[in-house]
């Protein structure tokens, strides 16, 4: 085990831990466990880094009183505030940049989150480490989509899945209505909002909810997520705003085709392996087309290759560790 120290800063309380940004963490965490010394949310200041993938009042209070190198994974950038928790652009960018350059490096999960980084102020030193799964986790059961079907009575039907907090940037109201053109689909939304009454329009969605179309099914938290992904037919993520698209990867590798917005992160990671859309009638035509060429299902059902080769959590774990070494060498010389 390398002699690297790392202390792994992460606010998971209540239903925060279902937070993208805490499950990636934590599939971080586990990976260099087997590697280097780490800690989740240790005590004391004796780290030689402190990573940090949270930025609230714990986090920060714990940057006060570091002595190590303060690394901050941007899980979270202004542009997926708007539609996501109630405050404007402007306020967000203000919040995001005074508090980013209070780190001593930050690490970018894609280029497109580096570049608005840079456009928002924030001067601190930066480079791009992609998420990444646990592929022996994220395997297609079917097992599993037989009691998830099971479960919401969904017998033959076809099923449109999305994955993530039930919010206006999350695409919520494009999905109920992409819902009422094709009702002879079931449409599963698997999330919650664990923001509450901060999350934007929280009792409009509410409302939408309770009076959403019958082929339409809000389960909430769901304990197994390869349950969802593997009793779907394919993953439609309206989402009007990513950092990375976390979501889609976990699809891909449980063999789903994935229908989103054409966002360029999207662009950057997935390319042509995933259907893009930008309006309502666009998504419609996707999820229709799937629906009746197996030929096409079958072809974006094929990319588990794809992510293995490029976003397993060992390799996204080894570049943790360069990283870090690389940070200690050059404080060391200085």
């Amino acid at each position: 085990m390398e002699s690297i120290r790392v202390n792994f800063i992460v606010e998971d309380m209540g239903a925060f831990k279902y937070l993208g940004c805490a499950t990636v963490a934590r599939e971080i965490y586990n990976t260099l466990s087997d590697e280097i010394d780490v800690d989740w949310n240790g005590k004391g200041s004796a780290y030689d880094v402190f990573h940090f993938h949270t930025f609230g009042p714990y986090a920060l209070y714990r940057l006060k009183t570091s002595k190590g190198i303060n690394i901050l994974t941007a899980h979270s950038l202004p542009s997926i505030n708007v539609g996501n928790i109630v405050g404007s652009r402007r306020f967000w960018d203000v919040i995001y940049k005074w508090i980013y350059n209070k780190f001593d490096y930050i690490i970018a999960v894609s280029g497109t989150s580096e570049k608005e980084l840079t456009s928002i102020g924030v001067e601190k030193p930066s480079s791009v480490i992609y998420n990444g799964i646990n592929l022996d986790k994220f395997v297609f059961s079917e097992e599993k989509r037989k009691r998830f079907r099971e479960r919401y009575g969904l017998e033959d039907r076809f099923v449109v899945l999305n994955v993530g907090q039930k919010t206006p940037r999350k695409g919520v109201y494009d999905f109920v209505e992409v819902a009422k053109r094709i009702e002879d689909a079931t449409f599963v939304w698997v999330g919650g909002t664990p923001y509450r009454i901060l999350s934007k329009d929280a009792s409009k969605i509410k409302k939408i909810e309770n009076t959403a179309p019958s082929n339409v099914i809000f389960t909430g938290f769901l304990p197994d997520i390869i349950e969802g992904y593997s009793g779907a037919d394919v993953l439609f993520a309206p989402t009007y705003g990513e950092t990375f698209g976390l979501t889609q990867m976990e699809a891909m590798a449980c063999n789903l085709p994935v229908v989103t917005r054409d966002l360029e992160v999207f662009r950057e990671i997935y390319g042509e392996k995933i259907l893009l859309g930008r309006t309502v009638e666009d998504f419609a035509k996707l999820i229709r087309d799937l629906m009746e060429d197996e030929s096409l299902r079958k072809k974006y059902s094929g990319y588990r290759k794809y992510v293995e080769e490029r976003f397993d959590i060992k390799k996204i774990g080894r570049d943790h560790i360069n990283l870090y070494r690389h940070l200690l060498d050059e404080r060391a010389s200085q």
